[in-house]
């Protein structure tokens, strides 16, 4: 046993340089509630969550809508509320100085970035209304420097699916892996996997002297993307306790990084 420490922080070491790989482009942490436990999104839940105003807000009474917006952890945050459904959305923006025009904004490494996600799922879970189910949902990438190295790296995450050979540059690779939570007894978790490859590209439109535009395609890169959405059971519709929700959302949140390292496993 006295080796255990050190090949634990050893694991610890190659999950963290390997999570970097992935870039974090969006996250959304998903309450749902009963029908009737909410009649109406409440406006000041940005404020009791994260302590300040949001920079934007709409409200549509008619359609029982609260949207609100602004910065937190450095990103962007959209709340988007409904009675039933809660959405907190963390999204990248373009950012000139830190990469080309064009290019997948990011919200930094998926490690780095779902710990913000976490902080914003507890401080959420003591403000929230009774909830039935949860999910964590992500869309994440890692550059490459071409197809071939795009499905190589698929290839690892894929164990099951043969990409020998393989230089399509369109690739859809979905599946859904139901494990059993180890926080609630009984309580079925999704973890819904989507991979594929993507290339991304801008357009610069030139107006010559006669009006006549002119089209200039570039393409920018390649990358491998993983779409994550990890929820519980649709059929789950009695509320959880509130104690056992913050360790339901950690349980999500480490089941998306188990698939993003590990892959599409078993």
């Amino acid at each position: 046993m006295t080796g255990l420490p050190g090949n634990w922080a050893k694991r610890d070491i190659e999950m963290r340089e390997h999570l970097n790989r992935w870039q974090a482009e969006s996250l959304r942490l998903t309450t749902f509630h009963q029908v009737g436990s909410i009649n109406s999104p409440s406006p000041d839940w940005w404020q009791r969550v994260l302590s300040g105003q949001p920079q934007q807000q709409i409200s549509r009474p008619g359609e029982a809508l609260v949207q609100q917006s602004g910065a937190y952890a450095g990103q962007q945050l959209l709340i988007n509320a409904r009675p039933d459904r809660v959405d907190w959305i963390f999204h990248s923006v373009p950012n000139a100085s830190t990469g080309p025009i064009g290019a997948t904004p990011t919200l930094g490494p998926m490690r780095q970035a779902l710990a913000a996600l976490q902080t914003l799922s507890e401080k959420w879970s003591r403000q929230s209304e009774p909830t039935t189910r949860l999910a964590v949902a992500a869309v994440l990438f890692q550059d490459v420097a071409d197809l071939s190295d795009a499905y190589g790296k698929l290839s690892k995450y894929l164990p099951s699916v043969d990409l020998s050979g393989v230089v399509t540059p369109d690739f859809l690779y979905q599946i859904n892996r139901p494990s059993m939570s180890t926080s609630i007894e009984g309580l079925i978790i999704n973890r819904l996997n989507k991979w594929s490859v993507a290339q991304s590209g801008s357009i610069a439109i030139a107006i010559g002297s006669g009006g006549t535009p002119g089209f200039n395609v570039s393409s920018l890169g390649i990358a491998c993307r993983l779409e994550l959405d990890i929820n519980t059971a649709a059929e789950n519709t009695e509320p959880f306790a509130p104690t056992a929700v913050p360790e339901l959302l950690s349980e999500l949140i480490d089941h998306a990084l188990d698939v993003a390292e590990l892959g599409d496993t078993q």
